[in-house]
């Protein structure tokens, strides 16, 4: 893993950042939405300081990041009650066909139907 000597771009200052090469452009990304995220702070007028600045930014960001953990594991739950019942559905299929011994194939049952 070949290490790299990287320049961002934040507020107008440059920064070198060491990282590994295959990484570079999600540390542009990084860099290009911290630099987003401090020219909105600056542009509401309420935060001028360059460290407080970072520092709402920052947390902004990171509140943003874990809403869309709490959002993903909302619906991995939800998958997972899906799947869930799903499983329960095909296991309550195989369980009548154990016990009658008849195999439910909705093609039989269209044709069967056509047919009275």
């Amino acid at each position: 893993m070949d290490i790299i000597n990287a320049t961002v771009d934040i507020l107008n200052k440059q920064y070198s950042v060491r990282c590994p090469e295959a990484s570079l452009p999600d540390l542009q990304k990084a860099a290009a939405l911290l630099n987003e995220k401090m020219t909105e702070v600056l542009s509401s007028g309420k935060v001028m300081q360059p460290e407080r600045v970072a520092v709402i930014s920052a947390l902004n960001i990171a509140y943003q990041f874990f809403d869309a953990k709490r959002q993903q594991e909302t619906l991995v739950n939800l998958i997972q009650e899906r799947v869930g019942q799903l499983q329960d559905k095909v296991q309550a299929a195989l369980n009548k066909t154990a016990e009658t011994g008849f195999t439910y194939l909705p093609e039989e049952a269209e044709a069967m139907a056509l047919t009275t």
